[in-house]
């Protein structure tokens, strides 16, 4: 199963970089920190900001230059309903070029455990309000997949391999468009306080409108409980 995820993959994003007409990326940094307020409820700041190194469109040549995409600033409290389930609110203040927005986060998700890994399920909704332009509204849906990579059970010292795949509908008025967002990653679970993971993020959107865009970031990320 494992090895068929990997390939389906592959496949996805061979074919979406065969006919994208805009193609960007570079690094993408992130940190988390968490905290328990109370029995059952958790408090997330998450920081997490792109940075581009190269840029790639059909009406110009390659351009290999930083800049600054954007940086999002997140904070979340989250309540455990069961051990395998979770109800999220949360808020995300968006720094970019031209304009900065808000939004606002509604999310439930829930992991199934099977042959040593965990599948975990991820059902979103957030609203986007723009300074200059109408309200964006989006529903979104991730599957996971983790497994560790030494022995049966995931040990403090020992790394694992997680996917993701994201499908996101988004709509404005008198427009709609979607988004698939695949992520491969290694981690490394240090201990219950600590856990790192470096992988690639690739994403492409405008897949109801012309002209494509696909985006591959370098995402490495660090999760710490206190």
């Amino acid at each position: 199963m494992l090895r068929a995820i990997i390939l389906f993959t592959f496949f996805l994003i061979t074919a979406a970089t065969g006919h994208t007409q805009t193609f960007y990326g570079g690094l993408f940094p992130e940190i988390a920190v968490s905290t328990k307020i109370g029995k059952g409820y958790k408090y997330t700041f998450k920081v997490e900001s792109m940075h581009g190194l190269f840029f790639d469109n059909e009406a110009v040549n390659k351009d290999w230059n930083y800049f600054h995409d954007r940086t999002d600033l997140q904070t979340f409290i989250s309540h455990k309903l069961t051990p395998f389930q979770n109800l999220t609110l949360g808020m995300q203040y968006r720094v970019e070029e031209g304009h900065n927005t808000f939004r606002s986060i509604q999310q439930i998700s829930f992991v199934v455990l099977r042959d040593h890994a965990r599948m975990g399920h991820r059902i979103r909704a957030d609203q986007t309000y723009l300074p200059d332009a109408s309200d964006q509204y989006r529903i979104r849906y991730r599957f996971s997949y983790e497994k560790p990579l030494q022995g049966l059970d995931l040990n403090p010292g020992e790394i694992y391999l997680i996917l993701s795949d994201e499908v996101i509908y988004s709509y404005v008025p008198s427009e709609s468009d979607m988004e698939n967002r695949i992520n491969i990653a290694i981690g490394y679970y240090q201990n219950a306080t600590n856990k790192f993971q470096i992988g690639i993020d690739f994403r492409t959107d405008k897949i109801l409108e012309p002209g494509s865009r696909n985006r591959a970031w370098l995402k490495m990320g660090w999760y710490t409980n206190i």
